[in-house]
C-alpha cells in the first residue's frame, strides 16, 4: 500500500482502491509527501511493490520507499530505481504488531537545519536528508555534503567520502561499513571484535553520473 504524509485533510477513494496514482496526485495537490510501504519486506505474493512503483515512479508521484522492515533492509528494488536515475528517499516502518513486535524497532532519522518544526522535518525528509537504521547511528558525507545532497563535480575531481557508524553496546556491536556505488560494494572497513564505533574514509575521482 501507499503512505501519505503531511496531509491537510484525509484522502480515501474506495471506488478506485487500487489506482494509487489518483490518491498520490491528490496528495501532491495538498503539498503532501507520497511513498510506498513494505518495499523492505517485499514478497511477490504479498507485497508486489515493484509493479506499482514501475507505474508511479516514472510519473513523478513517489517521494519515498519504506526499505527497512522486520529488522532487514531489502535494497534491490530501491537500488534498481536509483540506477534508473530516480531519486527515492529511504524510510523505515515497523508496521506494529504485524512485521515488528516493537514500536520503533526500525526507524528513519531526519536531519533538520535550524529550529525544529514539523514543516522543516517534512521538507528535510523530501530532500533525502535522512537514513534508516535498526540500531546504529550513521553519518555520511561526500566533500562535506550530507546525505541526500546532489553534487555536480567535474570529471576527475576528487570525491572525499567519509562515513561513521556508532551503536549502543547494550544493543549490539558493529561488524563492518560498506561503501556502495550503483548497487555494488566498492570499499569495506571491518571492525575489531566488540567495536561500537567504526569509520570509513575513501577518496575517489569523479568519473560519471553515479550515486553512493
Amino acid at each position: 500500500h501507499t503512505i501519505q504524509l503531511h496531509l491537510s485533510e484525509p484522502l480515501r477513494d474506495i471506488g478506485h482502491y487500487f489506482l494509487y496514482d489518483l490518491v498520490l496526485e491528490q496528495t501532491r495537490k495538498q503539498g503532501g509527501l507520497t511513498g510506498y510501504a513494505h518495499v523492505g519486506a517485499e514478497r511477490e505474493a504479498a507485497f508486489p511493490a515493484r509493479r506499482g512503483l514501475a507505474l508511479d515512479v516514472p510519473a513523478g508521484l513517489v517521494d519515498f520507499v519504506e526499505i527497512l522492515q522486520a529488522g532487514r533492509a531489502n535494497l534491490e528494488t530501491w537500488f534498481d530505481f536509483l540506477n534508473l536515475g530516480y531519486k527515492l528517499v529511504p524510510t523505515a516502518g515497523t508496521d506494529f504488531p504485524y512485521l515488528d513486535m516493537r514500536i520503533g524497532a526500525v526507524r528513519n532519522y531526519v536531519k533538520v537545519e535550524g529550529p525544529f518544526s514539523a514543516d522543516r522535518w517534512f521538507s528535510a525528509l523530501k530532500a533525502g536528508n535522512t537514513f534508516v537504521s535498526c540500531g546504529p547511528m550513521l553519518e555520511f558525507t561526500i566533500n562535506g555534503a550530507d546525505m541526500g545532497s546532489e553534487l555536480q563535480p567535474n570529471p576527475g575531481d576528487e570525491l572525499v567520502i567519509r562515513a561513521r557508524a556508532r551503536i549502543n553496546p547494550d544493543i549490539d556491536q558493529l561488524e563492518r561499513i560498506e561503501l556502495i556505488e550503483q548497487g555494488q560494494v566498492i570499499h569495506t572497513v571491518s571492525a575489531a571484535a566488540g567495536a561500537t564505533d567504526l569509520r570509513l574514509d575513501c577518496r575517489l575521482p569523479a568519473r560519471h553520473g553515479t550515486w553512493f
